[in-house]
């Protein structure tokens, strides 16, 4: 019986030697595919590369077999790459993260090569979760940083797998599989409670505008040394933040924005003090709602002073709008709390303040873009009023019971029992 051919796989090709000692070839990143070495150009530090081209690889060949292939197919005939390669396809316009999703695609490809969609149960979804889990995040750099390396939890595992889940419903819709094919999601992480106080974000405003750029000399009578500069290279993520944490915006439209209407970018009216955080034309998706937002006075006027000073974008640097994540973790890390803090935090610290101020429900929700119920659901209990409607009842159902004629009686029936103390 012949032995089952192996899927397609990235080798790392040794160096050769030329003859006598002389040139000879790199070690280089190759794919091997029935018996093939496809080279992909990369060399053994270029991992990462090499991997992206392995995932392209799969998803060509995946897609050639999507135009051979047409009519419904039982799930033991229909490989992952192909249904992978059909969601991408559909996909890749219209996410507005498409890069996210090709890096969640890649590491499907790691795990399930070449298999079929009937090797998908709880048992291999159950492994996938767990080869997951702990694995150090591909941008962490403990050898630069000197920080312990970010690790992966289930929830990326989680976030993975629904985009398998998704791939593989298209694959029905669109004709392709025969039948449906259950994925096993691991279990939601708990809902995060981190906020901040007010002090802790001017702090970060302060890191942000006053930390300079150190470079080391490598020449005059200097050198070696580390000096400080003029340049303030996380000045822009005190913008991010204060406009974050006062409208409640998410990160991605916060980064985005521009002061002059374009298409397809959220903007600022600051003749009319509104925040267009949905851009022109786009449409709101089932779960993130992009209503446009009245900005407070003195936020306006900051922004003012932005534009003025010749800014086009709220956040930007050199004059471009710039995704200040990398530059945003350097101010947490600076300001070291004891709590994780992500970009997504000042959000949550904008519902957290407005429950506490007693801001009514729906209009907190409105202004954040989010349902009433999943308001009440995460923040809710900051708020002073929160459920003491129902505490205040109970306690006086319980009082009216300590008063009831029958608790006097007995109470009056204990104390005649009572002896009197002797005289001294």
């Amino acid at each position: 019986m012949p032995r089952e051919a192996k899927p397609a796989r990235l080798w790392l090709r040794p160096a050769r030697k030329g003859k006598g000692g002389k040139g000879g070839r790199p070690a280089v990143w190759v794919i091997l595919d029935a018996g093939r070495q496809i080279s992909t150009g990369c060399g053994a530090g270029d991992r990462g590369k090499a991997e992206k081209a392995h995932a392209e690889y799969m998803i060509g060949k995946a897609t050639k077999a999507v135009v051979r292939q047409s009519n419904r197919r039982p799930a033991h005939e229909v490989t992952i790459a192909e249904v992978l390669a059909r969601y991408m396809t559909v996909k890749a316009d219209k996410v507005a993260r498409p890069d996210e999703l090709a890096q969640h695609v890649e590491r499907l490809l790691e795990f399930w090569g070449e298999r079929t969609c009937d090797d998908i149960n709880s048992v291999t979804c159950d492994e996938y979760v767990r080869s997951r889990t702990g694995v150090p995040w591909k941008s962490s750099r403990p050898e630069k940083t000197g920080n312990k390396p970010r690790l992966t939890t289930s929830a990326g595992a989680r976030r993975d797998l629904e985009d398998l889940r998704a791939a593989l419903n298209r694959a029905v819709k669109d004709k392709i599989l025969a039948e449906f094919v259950s994925v096993e999601l691991p279990d939601e992480n708990g809902e995060r409670d981190v906020w901040l106080t007010v002090e802790e974000v001017e702090e970060m405003c302060r890191i942000a505008r006053e930390t300079t750029e150190v470079q080391t000399r490598h020449r005059g009578a200097a050198k070696g040394q580390v000096l400080a500069t003029k340049k303030r290279p996380l000045a822009h993520v005190e913008r991010f933040i204060r406009v974050g944490v006062q409208t409640g915006t998410r990160a991605t439209a916060v980064c985005e924005a521009s002061f002059e209407r374009e298409e397809g970018r959220p903007w600022v009216d600051l003749d009319n003090e509104l925040f267009f955080r949905r851009p022109p034309g786009a449409k709101d998706k089932a779960n993130k709602r992009y209503p446009p937002a009245p900005l407070a006075p003195q936020l306006v006027e900051e922004m003012r002073g932005w534009k003025d000073s010749g800014a086009r974008y709220v956040v930007e640097r050199d004059g471009k709008p710039v995704d200040c994540r990398k530059g945003y973790e350097r101010v947490v890390e600076i300001l070291a709390l004891d709590r994780h803090v992500v970009r997504h935090t000042l959000r949550h610290t904008a519902a957290t303040w407005m429950m506490q101020d007693g801001v009514d429900l729906a209009e907190a929700a409105g202004y954040l873009g989010m349902t009433v119920e999943t308001l009440t659901r995460r923040y809710a209990h900051h708020h002073p009023a929160h459920q003491k409607t129902a505490a205040a009842t109970l306690a006086k159902r319980m009082n009216r019971a300590n008063a009831s004629p029958t608790k006097r009686r007995e109470k009056a029936g204990n104390d005649e029992d009572e002896e009197e103390p002797e005289a001294a």
